[in-house]
């Protein structure tokens, strides 16, 4: 397995402690490690990083069913399969999946990679976002209220606010 892949895998049991990563997250998590990467690098290490939670049982995926009794439906696909899966819904999309759009599906983490999740240190530094400088006591606070969003709005509000409450030092953010 690729560094990168370990790495990303590593972040989403980290982050799957707060909530389940939809596809188009994990596309972004992993364009936020490597923002020089190419659009197929970013597939490739992806594929990789679901490929080694689900074979390890670290994590699982679902697909989440709207209607009058919402409910998460397990895949029950062995890992090969998943991400086949995976890799064709992606083709056909003939893009990456989107942020907060559910496309594809949804990687939860197992009780053991909660507790893999718990061990392990984030790769985020306070320049991973130009505009904000979140004190490292608050991030949990952070991710906690971004998981419990409503939908891209909201995310979006929360931003916002956080963008100004903690502008990183020599920053000017204008509210939005």
């Amino acid at each position: 397995m690729s560094k990168e892949a370990l790495a990303l895998a590593h972040e989403l049991l980290r982050q799957g402690l707060y909530d389940e990563a939809e596809m188009g997250w994990v596309v972004g998590v992993a364009q936020r490690l490597w923002p020089g990467q190419d659009e197929e690098g970013i597939r490739r290490t992806v594929l990789e990083a679901i490929h080694h939670i689900l074979a390890t049982g670290l994590g699982e995926m679902r697909d989440f069913r709207r209607g009058r009794d919402p409910e998460w439906i397990v895949w029950n696909l062995a890992p090969e399969a998943a991400i086949a899966r995976i890799a064709s819904e992606w083709d056909d999309l003939g893009r990456p999946p989107e942020f907060i759009t559910g496309e594809i599906g949804w990687l939860f983490n197992t009780e053991r990679g909660s507790e893999i999740g718990r061990s392990l240190p984030s790769p985020w530094t306070a320049d991973d976002d130009p505009d904000i400088h979140i004190p490292r006591s608050m991030k949990d606070e952070v991710w906690a209220r971004l998981a419990a969003a409503g939908g891209a709005d909201d995310v979006h509000a929360i931003l916002q606010e956080l963008r100004t409450q903690f502008p990183q030092p020599g920053h000017s953010v204008e509210p939005g």
